[in-house]
């Protein structure tokens, strides 16, 4: 399980302010993080890595294991990764449009009648997996193979997915994989409206899927 912690030669540097644009509490042990960015600039480092969402935090993890590599992870949002209103799925109306959130929106959608659509990105520790209700969605294979980059095909990526995964949904092993650093499990809580919702679906044609990160 990836583990959101400085250590092991891991130095966090974030932007530090002492006050907030909406009202949310300023960073903690302000002092202590400006000593932890002194500390770092003025050390060498074997790794770099700039950003750190889920990605960054679990090769950051990956790098430092052993003990024997200082890894220099930068993260441009907040720390507090803790936060209640992150720990708790329930929260996540708190986190739109909040610090923890970079705030994208689209420009004039040709279908949506030109207007913006809003993205909610996570600018935190642990980037957008601290503030999506802990949903998983890979993307599709297509995404990876419109773009054409050698390498970046949706066969190429798809084994690093898996080496990341500890899959306890027990869902085709074709796509998903145990032992990894990254937790996956079910919803342990469903609302009856939610089951209903896709019963109506299918009955109204469409196709039920129980897996959207399946690419077969």
């Amino acid at each position: 399980m990836v583990r959101f912690t400085v250590g092991f030669g891991i130095f966090l540097v974030h932007a530090v302010t002492a006050l907030t644009p909406d009202g949310h509490p300023p960073i903690k042990n302000l002092l202590k993080a400006h000593a932890t960015e002194s500390k770092a600039i003025n050390e060498p480092f074997d790794y770099i890595i700039a950003g750190g969402g889920l990605a960054g935090c679990l090769l950051a993890e990956r790098l430092t294991a052993d003990g024997s590599k200082k890894v220099l992870l930068l993260e441009a949002g907040r720390p507090d990764y803790d936060n209640l209103s992150i720990r708790i799925p329930g929260g996540i109306l708190r986190l739109f449009r909040s610090v923890y959130d970079w705030q994208y929106e689209s420009k004039g959608e040709k279908d949506c009648d030109g207007k913006n659509v809003f993205l909610q990105r996570g600018m935190v520790l642990g980037g957008s997996s601290s503030t999506n209700v802990l949903l998983h969605h890979r993307g599709s294979a297509d995404d990876y193979n419109s773009w054409g980059i050698p390498g970046w095909t949706a066969t190429d990526v798809l084994p690093f997915f898996k080496l990341s995964e500890n899959d306890d949904t027990g869902r085709d092993p074709a796509y998903h994989g145990k032992g990894g650093e990254w937790n996956m499990d079910d919803v342990r809580y469903q609302n009856p409206l939610s089951k209903r919702f896709l019963e109506v679906g299918v009955a109204e044609g469409m196709v039920y899927n129980d897996d959207f990160n399946n690419w077969s």
